[in-house]
């Protein structure tokens, strides 16, 4: 269980199970940006196939956690070349969307 008005330094996928389903009003969040930033302890280097299979992971619980009329707002990116890959052109922003709309998030629209 989380306690309110305590701020806690672990793994989103660790933090995010033990909170309350439809408890959140705003979730502000700056993923690492997997661009090869040399962190302590986070790998911000790896394929962006495994990038986005971990962002499926925890997108999905943000959304769990979100009040209906809750919002999520993600800092990222917005294009790349991906030197790992010839200097593809990578598009952080419209993929973390896709996949919000796999979920079921309502992205940019009227309700």
């Amino acid at each position: 269980m989380i306690e309110l008005n305590r701020i806690y330094n672990e793994d989103c996928l660790v933090t995010l199970p033990k909170i309350d389903d439809n408890s959140v009003d705003l979730i502000v969040t700056s993923p690492p940006y997997n661009i090869g930033i040399d962190y302590d302890v986070y790998n911000d280097y790896m394929k962006w196939e495994d990038y986005m299979d971990w962002t499926r992971k925890w997108m999905p619980e943000c959304y769990r956690v979100l009040k209906p009329d809750g919002r999520l707002c993600v800092n990222h990116y917005i294009n790349f070349k991906d030197s790992r890959e010839n200097n593809k052109s990578r598009f952080p922003l419209m993929d973390i969307r896709t996949v919000q709309e796999e979920i079921g998030y309502n992205v940019h629209k009227l309700v």
